[in-house]
């Protein structure tokens, strides 16, 4: 869904950041640059039963500064999207600006208390399939993790953040969610962590000509194991139960949803990687309806030689919405991706999906399909 893109957009941008290789010193960190292109052809561009098509173009150049002097590992990164579409530019093309810190430490020192703070700031404009249409929208997103270990075997995490979208195009709401967790965890082994751990979030969405106010608590106990899970087997496994609060609109009935956030990876062998990912929890839709998504994934990564290297990935991803319209949309992508790496600053690829969605609102009954090609330089 389109939550999940947005996340995956401001983790790809940090990536383009991290990948970059120091040029010069500079405040006594280093610097790097990148530049990304991609082009290809997407069929639905709007992720509706209209199913409109359009050649996309983008280009993204992007500054990367790193200092991991004194006890803090300080990484602050910045570009630029620049979007082209063939037949609709007139309405659809941009420039979106992105921006991420991160700070973590300590570093060379010796303490109970880790820490990792980090903020990002990414305009998106693209095919927003919880509303079906392009939606133009600022994410502002601020997320800290810290951690005291007790003793040697149990420690205390505290987790709070701030998410908020602020969208640009007129007819939807913009959304805020703040959200605190705080876990117990032990260590099982030099590789297994066992945490267990309660979240409290707040989820706000102002009427908008979509429908009334929305307002809403969920309350969330969860339990959960992180590391080396079994042999060649690492990753996250949380399961729990969520309780929702609705405040408004009055008219909504509270209820218990399951809650889930798995992702593991198995190293098959030296060249061959197994995915798989699951998730199950609650949100907000910008045309004022409560949002229920489970999602379901599986892939494979293998690399064929030194520089070449592919893979396919599955996923299931069921939506129900409350509200002023009720809507239940199912799901079903496929897609693949191969990479070449030309030498130790280049690199190109091609990616493909095909997506079906089943819904019982006739406008999200759609095929969707893709392809594009990329170049990625970085110094």
């Amino acid at each position: 869904m389109h939550t999940r893109n947005t996340l995956l957009t401001a983790t790809a941008c940090l990536a383009v950041a991290t990948n970059a290789y120091a040029l010069f010193p500079v405040l006594g960190g280093e610097v790097g640059v990148a530049l990304n292109t991609s082009w290809g052809y997407d069929s639905n561009i709007n992720a509706n039963s209209g199913e409109q098509g359009d050649d996309v173009l983008t280009v993204t150049p992007s500054l990367d500064w790193t200092r991991s002097q004194g006890i803090n590992h300080l990484t602050i990164s910045t570009g630029f999207s620049i979007v082209r579409y063939g037949s609709t530019g007139n309405v659809n093309d941009s420039i979106n600006p992105n921006f991420t810190a991160t700070l973590s430490g300590p570093n060379g020192v010796s303490s109970n208390l880790t820490y990792n703070l980090g903020f990002s700031f990414f305009r998106s404009t693209d095919a927003n399939d919880l509303v079906g249409q392009i939606t133009d929208i600022y994410n502002y997103d601020f997320t800290t993790n810290f951690t005291y270990q007790v003793n040697e075997k149990w420690g205390v995490g505290l987790a709070p953040s701030i998410q908020y979208q602020d969208y640009r195009t007129a007819g939807f709401a913009d959304i805020l969610s703040t959200a605190i967790a705080t876990s117990l965890q032990y260590s099982y082994s030099e590789k297994l962590t066992l945490d267990g751990g309660y979240r409290f979030r707040y989820q706000y969405v102002p009427s908008s000509s979509s429908g009334p106010t929305s307002e809403s608590i969920d309350h969330t106990l969860f339990i959960g194991a992180f590391g080396v899970l079994a042999p060649k087997v690492t990753g996250n496994v949380q399961t729990g139960i969520s309780y929702r609060d609705w405040l408004k609109p009055s008219t909504q009935d509270n209820f218990v949803y399951p809650y889930v956030n798995a992702g593991v990876s198995w190293a098959y062998s030296q060249k061959t990687t197994f995915t798989a990912n699951a998730g199950v929890d609650l949100g907000q839709s910008p045309a004022n309806q409560g949002l229920e998504t489970a999602y379901a994934g599986i892939g494979v990564s293998h690399m064929f030689t030194d520089q070449f290297s592919g893979g396919l990935n599955f996923d299931y991803i069921h939506s129900f919405f409350t509200g002023p319209t009720n809507r239940s949309d199912n799901a079903y992508v496929i897609g693949g991706n191969f990479e070449y790496i030309i030498n130790s600053w280049a690199s190109a690829g091609l990616t493909a999906s095909y997506q079906w969605n089943d819904s019982d609102v006739s406008t999200f009954q759609y095929n969707r399909w893709n392809v594009f090609g990329n170049v990625n330089i970085h110094f």
